[in-house]
């Protein structure tokens, strides 16, 4: 065989692995796009208690996740309220708020966190920042 041969038939070859990458690029390409789902399975009741200045507080989180959207009751300060502008990432972060009423004077508790291995933990944010860890109740 001469080298030219040996040239050609080299060339060849990497054309045609070439042009079975491309193939197999445009193949996944076509493939339908995966569900897009969030990791965290969120639905489900949690509690968490602190220590507040007239003693032990408990909270109770009611979630319900449908997609990348969460609604429920947060429990706590002696009422039930409800989740608005609930949401889930696609990493499974959530955030959401609630609207208490306080003698007269709305406020906004904006809740941030992660579900993971049955514990919300994450952060509530009014007036001052509080950290939490509300674990899974069996239903």
């Amino acid at each position: 065989m001469s080298l030219r041969g040996n040239g050609c038939r080299l060339v060849a070859l990497m054309v045609l692995m070439v042009g079975a990458a491309a193939v197999a690029a445009a193949q996944e390409a076509k493939k339908p796009a995966a569900a897009t789902q969030p990791s965290a399975g969120v639905t489900g009741s949690y509690t968490w208690t602190f220590e507040g200045p007239q003693g032990d507080m408990e909270f109770t989180f009611k979630l319900k996740q449908d997609g990348d959207k969460v609604t429920g009751t947060v429990s706590g300060f002696g009422a039930e309220s409800e989740i608005q502008n609930g949401t889930v990432s696609k990493t499974g972060e959530i955030a959401f708020e609630v609207s208490r009423d306080f003698g007269g004077r709305p406020m906004v508790t904006t809740y941030t966190g992660k579900v993971v291995d049955g514990v919300f933990k994450g952060t509530s944010q009014t007036i001052m920042t509080r950290d939490f860890e509300a674990k899974r109740v069996k239903e």
